[in-house]
């Protein structure tokens, strides 16, 4: 897995930033760590689901 500084880097965003996002996710699934997103999004059958309007181009994803 990766860490946020790393996924900071290749986002061009600050570390930071992929913090707050994560804990706002975190937040709104009621999760409180990156395994536990995990583990939600795969019972909930989004484990390989990101809707095209959050996709810009150039961006890579990774997990």
């Amino acid at each position: 897995m990766n860490s946020n500084k790393e996924i900071a880097t290749k986002l061009c965003l600050s570390h930071r930033t992929i913090e707050n996002r994560l804990q706002r996710i975190y937040e709104k699934t009621g999760v409180t760590s990156l395994s536990g997103l995990i583990e939600y999004c795969h019972t909930n059958g989004l484990n390989h689901y990101v809707p095209k309007n959050l996709l810009r181009q150039g961006v890579q994803f990774f997990w």
